[in-house]
């Protein structure tokens, strides 16, 4: 071997070592993803060593080198010039529902109401704080922020009022169980073109598993209705969102379901619990990703015979591309997004609610804490993501969710390895679905 080829395969191996690219295969089609380029190539099976490790011909790796990829995995870093851009607003932190794996798990001042006038203040105070930004977005979120509807009506009524005085628009989305989105809340929404995303975890058997009332009734009858009524008068502006859990892996034949029932547009999240019977477990792994190729094998299919079904994980844009600065950062928590709570009290996003440690300011005295605005900004940066270094998924997911960090580690910078082996998985399988739909 001449010390040229030599030179180049060490630099791969040490490349791919690094996440520069990733060699993997999924349902039988071997593929590289090159991470400085965001480019997939579709590669011979017998490419790729058992081992993972690549068996290209010199020639070939030449070619990709000379054409510009498998160049760098650092992307330069920019100035963060991330601002605040969009709020959660816990209008209560009631919920008519009692599932047994939300997050909210017991909170303070639970009859405390986000009134009107504290959320058309905080709409202006992180607009004043962006003045940059012209389009301000806000969800509507609780527990149940339908128990208070009359709330979100005015306030989404007196934001065109306040889109005239300080030249901005206001997008508002809001985060459902859909048991009281009547017909008429229903036509209300639709006409102010509000975003809803709705809670339901598949059929009714796995939907009643978790999602039941206090006396343990489950929830499907009541929220069923309200989603037809949904799938009747929206072709979009909604996605319905399920969980799945330790005792509800099968979460691929609910996404199908859904699909046979006219929904098309869907999500599913793993649980985050750390409580054995709940929350995801390593053994749980292996099953989770043959449900994951189970999933990107029917997408594909259902894809090319209706390009308007999206199951929001798998959406990767390779074509276009993202910008930079998006590269560089997960959440946007503590730094583009704030949650404000009926008191009045903003914290970094909806999970740090009623932790005093992690509040960051107060909308009514009109006071953010820099110093913990900075240590968001810090955490949330890839820069700063030691242990994400070497991995070729970070700039597809951004270095994941800070507060499951906190929840499951303990530390907003540990990262929760089960939720980085889940992610690794449906983004392989999600460049297996883009990898499919463009050679087609």
């Amino acid at each position: 071997m001449r010390p040229k080829e030599k030179e180049i395969s060490l630099d791969l191996v040490k490349k791919q070592k690094t996440g520069v690219i990733h060699p993997f295969c999924f349902l039988d089609q071997a593929y590289i993803f090159d991470s400085s380029t965001h480019s997939l190539f579709l590669i011979d099976q017998t490419s790729l060593k058992q081992d993972g490790s690549l068996n290209l011909p010199e020639e070939d790796i030449q070619e990709y080198i000379q054409e510009g990829y498998f160049q760098s995995g650092l992307i330069s870093a920019q100035p963060d010039k991330r601002c605040f851009k969009a709020l959660c607003f816990m209008m209560t932190k009631q919920c008519n529902f009692h599932c047994a794996y939300c997050f909210e798990g017991p909170k303070k001042s639970l009859h405390q109401v986000l009134s009107t006038e504290t959320a058309i203040e905080a709409l202006r105070w992180i607009g004043d704080l962006s003045p940059e930004r012209r389009q301000i977005e806000a969800d509507f979120f609780g527990g149940e922020p339908l128990l208070v509807f009359d709330q979100v009506k005015e306030i989404i009524e007196q934001s065109d009022a306040l889109s005239k005085e300080t030249g901005k628009k206001y997008l508002f989305s809001l985060t459902t169980n859909a048991s009281l989105l009547t017909p008429e809340r229903l036509a209300f929404l639709n006409h102010h073109n509000i975003s809803l995303i709705v809670s339901m975890d598949g059929n009714q058997t796995t939907h009643d598993h978790f999602r039941q009332y206090a006396n343990q009734a489950g929830t499907f009858s009541d929220v069923w209705p309200a989603i037809q009524r949904l799938l009747q008068t929206r072709d979009g502006g909604y996605y319905i969102r399920g969980t799945y859990t330790h005792q509800t892996l099968s979460f691929a034949e609910q996404v199908m379901w859904m699909y046979e029932q006219g929904i098309k547009k869907i999500s599913f999240e793993p649980v985050v619990s750390s409580h054995p019977e709940i929350g995801i477990q390593t053994e749980d792994l292996p099953f989770l990703k043959q449900e994951y190729e189970k999933l990107a094998e029917w997408t594909v299919r259902q894809k090319k015979r209706d390009p308007a079904f999206s199951f929001y994980h798998f959406e990767l844009d390779l074509e276009n591309g993202v910008c930079a600065d998006k590269l560089m950062t997960s959440c946007g928590a503590g730094v583009e997004y704030l949650s404000l709570s009926p008191d009045g009290q903003v914290y970094p996003c909806h999970q740090f609610d009623d932790m005093p440690d992690y509040c960051l300011g107060n909308v009514h005295e009109k006071k953010m804490d820099t110093k913990k605005v900075e240590i968001f900004r810090k955490v949330t940066h890839l820069t700063n993501k030691t242990a994400c270094a070497d991995c070729w998924a970070k700039y597809l997911c951004g270095g994941g969710c800070i507060a499951n960090n906190l929840i499951m580690k303990g530390s907003l910078e540990k990262p929760y390895a089960i939720a980085c082996e889940i992610q690794k998985m449906r983004l392989e399988a999600a460049l297996y679905v883009q990898g499919q739909l463009r050679s087609t």
